[in-house]
């Protein structure tokens, strides 16, 4: 039996965890393809560029790409505690959006959830969202699990 998530691909079975899918949201009266398109509008408060990455969004990636143009112009700082503040907005969000979510979410009893960054490491800030196990040990901060397992205990 395994005791832990690892959120990984998209079409695995726990990549609807991640942000990288599509998964419509509405959020201050706009809708959003993903939760990542969401996530990172929230990085910035210039609104012509929140509105183009919000129309180029394609289920994360297109506007993760796009959103490095505009790097010098975000407000809230990658990994910052507002970062943090909005990923729990937006994942809290999701649930709230998606009652087969919470029903698959709170069913995950107390296993440990992670995003499995083990192929892609020290990347940018992986080892902060995510972690990976190596023999038997597991490195990374796992902030993305531990706000789902954070939520996973609200809902109880």
């Amino acid at each position: 039996m395994k005791n832990e998530i690892s959120i990984g691909k998209v079409k695995e079975e726990w990549g609807w965890m991640g942000n990288m899918g599509k998964c419509k949201l509405e959020y201050e009266g706009k809708e959003y393809k993903s939760s990542e398109g969401l996530f990172i509008c929230l990085r910035f408060e210039d609104e012509e560029i929140k509105e183009e990455l919000r129309l180029v969004d394609n289920g994360g990636m297109m506007v993760k790409c796009v959103s490095k143009r505009y790097y010098n112009e975000m407000v809230i700082k990658r990994g910052s505690n507002k970062d943090v503040e909005n990923m729990r907005k937006v994942i809290r969000l999701k649930l709230e959006s998606y009652n087969w979510m919470r029903k698959m979410l709170i069913e995950s009893g107390d296993l440990f959830i992670y995003e499995n960054v083990g192929r892609r490491r020290n990347r940018g800030n992986n080892m902060f969202w995510g972690g990976y196990f190596e023999e038997g040990e597991f490195y990374g901060n796992n902030m993305l699990g531990k706000i789902w397992m954070e939520l996973r205990e609200e809902l109880r």
